[in-house]
């Protein structure tokens, strides 16, 4: 197991008893299965804050596939961000049912409050992020996460994906300051060991001390 691993303490998902957020055991099962004939194993705990931000790689669509499996078997029922365009006859309903949450592209600075009260009326959210914004060769990473998470008062996550270790799972969890550069160096001291599918495609995670281009 890596150092990042051992230095967080991280136990194994596969542990917990009861499921996060009720998730049907057939599905947990479903996916526990499909990650080990997929030959990846299963680490961190879903244990903890009944809601939370999850920080996630999109650089192949094998990230989609493994990340959700991955909260599925660890009890977790993740939601995500989709263009409301996407959400259109049987596909768009099958999307609104598995846990996409439609959002206006064009209306940006309202997906924050939009979130941050979504997080307010639910007991058990968890949502998945990813702030590269696209599979392909991404520039720096957009920090709506980080606002979210800062005005829903809800920690961060970062969705564990290693494919050199093949390994799938959750980090500890941030609760952010405020302060974006000091929680962002945290994120990135993470993400730093994590190896992606493609990593020429990876994204920055811009700190003050670096100049975007």
């Amino acid at each position: 197991m890596s150092s990042l691993l051992e230095s967080q303490s991280i136990e194994p998902s596969v542990a917990d008893t009861e499921p996060h957020q009720h998730v049907p055991l057939p599905l947990r099962w479903i996916s526990s299965l499909l990650l080990k004939v997929l030959g990846w194993e299963l680490i961190g705990s879903s244990r903890g804050a009944p809601k939370f931000v999850v920080a996630t790689r999109h650089t192949s669509a094998w990230d989609v596939i493994l990340g959700l499996a991955g909260g599925y078997a660890s009890g977790v029922r993740p939601r995500w961000l989709v263009k409301k365009e996407a959400i259109t006859g049987i596909v768009g309903r099958m999307i609104l049912l598995a846990g996409g949450i439609p959002v206006d592209r064009s209306q940006q600075s309202n997906v924050v409050d939009q979130m941050a009260d979504l997080f307010a009326e639910q007991d058990h959210c968890v949502l998945y992020v990813a702030p590269e914004g696209t599979r392909g060769k991404a520039g720096y990473w957009r920090t709506g996460f980080y606002y979210i998470a800062l005005a829903a008062n809800v920690p961060i996550v970062c969705a564990y994906l290693d494919y050199k270790e093949k390994k799938v799972g959750f980090t500890e969890q941030l609760y952010v300051s405020g302060d974006l550069e000091a929680d962002m160096e945290i994120i990135h001291t993470w993400f730093a060991n994590m190896t992606p599918k493609y990593p020429d495609q990876v994204g920055k995670i811009h700190l003050e001390s670096e100049t975007p281009p």
